[in-house]
């Protein structure tokens, strides 16, 4: 169910999926693009979209589970007599056609202050317990973002797919090393970036975005002075997975006492899907939450093959 959720004049949409027993709650921040949360059908039940959509229902019974909304970016809805062919399409409509909304808001310190908004008035709820936060992608900036802040209580977080140093670096160290002329280009990037107005658009996306997630601060510097016990997950196809190779040894030289539990997938993508069709988001969120979960919070690596 959609709810407003409100703090000190800041108010954000959170979708929320919950009983009145007192349980913890993930709170669950979507990745960059304006793919809707959600799609809505004409019983208006509501249908996450997110990678974690599967993950969601079996989760329940131990936990409650929110959607931070991304301004800009609605519920996509469903009207009677459309077809399979027709959602589709109106699916692929909606994550090409950003709205101007979106390109102005989807900046870094905004959605890290409506994730505060949300922890914030989820802490006074009687059914909330625990606060934990998971995301996916940009989502993982989103989630360090808020321990950077260190106000809001937090008990654990799960960074899903590219955590680490400054994310042009991943790109270049994909490549393998000593490509000279790649670096040089990756280099320009940056600065043309830096120096770029804000409304200037690069790969779809305005320049604010790119200098709010990927330059002005990173998940490394943003995690320096948390205790926050931290779960990181990465899939070995994804070219960002030698930098959260950089991010679990920084987060375990930079707090040698805050429990780190780091997998990998093998020959998993971005999404955690591996060659053979098979996704292992489900397992990877139940690992999430039974560590998250455990008192013990036992620091640990695994690969999941």
């Amino acid at each position: 169910m959609p709810y407003r959720a409100s703090d000190g004049g800041r108010s954000v949409e959170v979708y929320v999926a919950h009983d009145e027993r007192p349980k913890p709650v993930v709170i669950l921040l979507h990745g960059s693009g304006c793919l809707p949360e959600f799609t809505v059908d004409p019983d208006m039940s509501f249908h996450e979209t997110s990678l974690f959509q599967d993950a969601i229902g079996p989760a329940l019974e131990r936990v409650h589970v929110a959607v931070v909304g991304r301004r800009g970016v609605e519920p996509l809805a469903f009207s009677v007599g459309m077809s399979d062919s027709d959602k589709r399409q109106a699916f692929e409509r909606a994550m090409r056609e950003c709205s101007a909304d979106y390109f102005q808001q989807a900046t870094k310190p905004t959605r890290v202050a409506d994730a505060v908004t949300a922890i914030r008035a989820l802490r006074g709820q009687a059914w909330v317990r625990q606060i934990l936060l998971a995301g996916h992608s940009e989502g993982t900036e989103v989630v360090t973002g808020v321990l950077q802040r260190r106000d809001p209580d937090v008990d654990g977080a799960g960074l899903f797919a590219s955590a680490g140093p400054i994310r042009f670096f991943g790109g270049y160290v994909a490549r393998g090393p000593g490509d000279r002329e790649f670096f040089k280009r990756v280099f320009d990037r940056v600065r043309m970036l830096q120096q770029a107005d804000d409304d200037f658009m690069y790969q779809g996306l305005p320049a604010r975005r790119w200098k709010t997630f990927w330059l002005d601060s990173t998940p490394i510097d943003d995690v320096r002075n948390s205790t926050v016990p931290l779960f990181v997950a990465q899939g070995s196809r994804d070219e960002t997975t030698l930098p959260a190779d950089l991010f679990a040894l920084e987060a375990i030289r930079q707090q040698p006492t805050r429990p780190i539990r780091y997998v990998v997938v093998e020959q998993g993508d971005h999404a955690f899907e591996t060659p053979d069709g098979r996704s292992h988001v489900a397992g990877l969120f139940a690992d999430f939450l039974a560590w998250a979960l455990d008192s013990k919070h036992q620091t640990s690596l695994d690969v999941v093959r």
